[in-house]
């Protein structure tokens, strides 16, 4: 291991200061530790904070609440809708999504004349068979559908009841929206209750120390 070495002073006529001793023999201490790299990090230093975690806003009466927010994410003062045990099935479509699945029902009708599109309760409400009258059972319509495409009954010739149903929608295809909504809240029957640019809930930074430290002006579109 290498040493460092440190040049004695030169003889002086001068009486030695008792700091210049100090002075030589912290060196000299200090030197095996600084080349062996064991010595004081001059960039430690000591951090301290606090833990936030993102949440919801809620309302005076502990209830999230949609509101409106524009195309920069700013939050725009009307619309509100305070989510109750009444409303609390409402759901936020993206309006894209919307006018995508009204799209898929517009190709598959013009490829289907003969088809019929029925609401959850007419197909619900409706007996079919086979060209020759055998009856057919009805396959389980999806939790979300409203809307049901079927094949006309001259087409339904084997008994597959598989063969009903050409496509089921989570929407009402023939209730429209505007192409600028970019946003709506729908009623579990298809209902349209609100439309506008964006719909989200509120949200925020939150401490244990504080309720609410910053109050976000941002939105998590759902579809």
């Amino acid at each position: 291991m290498k040493m460092l070495t440190i040049a004695r002073p030169r003889t002086s006529t001068h009486k030695a200061s008792p700091w210049h001793a100090l002075l030589w023999t912290i060196l000299l201490l200090a030197s095996p530790l600084a080349h062996s790299g064991v010595w004081f990090d001059k960039t430690a230093m000591f951090k301290y904070g606090a833990v936030y975690a993102r949440s919801i806003v809620l309302n005076e009466n502990g209830n999230p609440t949609y509101v409106e927010y524009d195309g920069e994410g700013r939050e725009v003062t009307g619309y509100q809708l305070e989510i109750t045990d009444a409303n609390r099935k409402y759901t936020v479509v993206s309006g894209d999504a919307y006018r995508a699945t009204q799209e898929q029902y517009t190709k598959l009708e013009a490829q289907n004349k003969q088809g019929e599109l029925l609401t959850r309760e007419q197909y619900l409400n409706r007996s079919f068979q086979t060209v020759d009258g055998t009856p057919l059972a009805k396959p389980t319509l999806n939790a979300n559908t409203l809307s049901v495409f079927v094949r006309p009954a001259l087409q339904l010739v084997f008994n597959n009841p598989e063969k009903i149903i050409l496509a089921q929608y989570p929407i009402n295809v023939l209730q429209n929206i505007e192409p600028t909504t970019k946003s709506l809240i729908m009623a579990p029957d298809g209902t349209i209750k609100h439309k506008t640019y964006l719909f989200s809930y509120p949200q925020g930074i939150a401490s244990q120390h504080e309720r609410w430290a910053v109050i976000l002006s941002d939105f998590h579109q759902l579809s």
